[in-house]
């Protein structure tokens, strides 16, 4: 079951964002419906210049194979802050973050690929080397063919008290298609279900 209740910290991220603090947020350890964004052509164009500017990033978990995923991603957190907060948000392409928005507010948008629907016990990552990035939120998406899920966001530092870290070619507790991930590189990881999660307006 849900739990709704205002939580000092989501009220910080939507004054930041530039909304209005009396919206209804929702956050659960279990049983949360995330906020799911179709894929539009349109985005798919956007995220596409934008990953044929990055080119292959070195500092990343899969060496640059995901960049169009997590173009994506960043485009469409963009929008939902946009349309759900009014957050003024636009992508800064700056090694530290990806969005920033009217309020100068920095957000990280880490994004991983997925052939299914997330579970709350999956995890999200954020590799040792992007941790010393310079943002004040991190903002966890995945990624499907044809969907975004928007599973949440953390402070910056709330991240760090939260994660475990994982080493490279350890493999990860959960067993998702009937296979254990193996990880590419050293990261701090929390579950879905540490979130705090966004309500739509």
């Amino acid at each position: 079951m849900s739990i709704c209740f205002i939580d000092w910290c989501l009220i910080q991220f939507c004054i930041a964002l530039g909304a209005d603090v009396s919206i209804k947020l929702c956050h659960s350890k279990f049983g949360v419906e995330v906020q799911v964004v179709d894929i539009t052509s349109d985005m798919v164009a956007e995220a596409r210049q934008l990953a044929n500017s990055i080119g292959r990033l070195g500092n990343s978990i899969t060496k640059g194979d995901g960049n169009l995923a997590g173009c994506i991603g960043e485009v469409a957190v963009r929008d939902f802050l946009n349309s759900s907060y009014g957050s003024g948000a636009s992508i800064a392409g700056d090694y530290d973050y990806d969005l920033i928005t009217r309020k100068n507010q920095r957000i990280e948008v880490k994004t991983k690929r997925c052939t299914s629907v997330p579970q709350p016990h999956y995890e999200c990552s954020v590799a040792m080397f992007n941790h010393t990035q310079n943002c004040d939120f991190y903002v966890f998406t995945r990624v499907s063919s044809d969907k975004v899920y928007l599973l949440g966001f953390l402070p910056r530092e709330e991240f760090t008290q939260k994660a475990k870290r994982m080493i490279k070619g350890q493999k990860d507790r959960n067993i998702v298609n009937g296979q254990h991930f193996k990880f590419h590189a050293d990261c701090l990881n929390v579950k879905i279900s540490d979130l705090k999660m966004f309500k739509r307006k």
